[in-house]
């Protein structure tokens, strides 16, 4: 399972990020591998990776919600998802406004909703 915000390309970010992702990792006990990748000068993709047992309930059930709280944070700081995997259907990332602008151009473009449907945030039904 994996999580990759998109970050600026600044030291204050980068060590925001870590703090926050270093003690969730530490939380739900898992090692934090990651990977930073410039895309440009002002911007890098962060992909975290947490890598778990999956025959295991327990440890499936912690990495989730590892994942979640992870999302939920680095969310929080402002960082937004570059690419969403399958652990983030249920995830709401927008504000009402945002949502309900996007819900309207999923629909014109998507009608049978089968362009990623519930991915990056539209086009199903999310928590928020």
């Amino acid at each position: 399972m994996w999580h990759a915000p998109v970050i600026p390309a600044t030291e204050k970010d980068c060590v925001a990020l870590l703090e926050v992702s270093r003690k969730i990792f530490a939380t739900y006990q898992f090692e934090m591998p990651l990977t930073l990748t410039l895309i440009n000068a002002k911007y890098m993709i962060a992909v975290f990776n947490i890598g778990y047992d999956k025959s295991s309930a327990a440890e499936r059930l912690r990495a989730h919600a590892a994942y979640r709280k992870l999302n939920e944070e680095t969310t929080r700081l402002g960082y937004m998802p570059y690419r969403c995997g399958l652990a983030s259907k249920p995830i709401n990332y927008y504000s009402t406004q945002q949502y309900d602008f996007l819900q309207k151009i999923k629909g014109a473009l998507d009608p049978n909703k089968t362009l990623a449907p519930g991915r990056y945030g539209i086009g199903g039904e999310f928590e928020n």
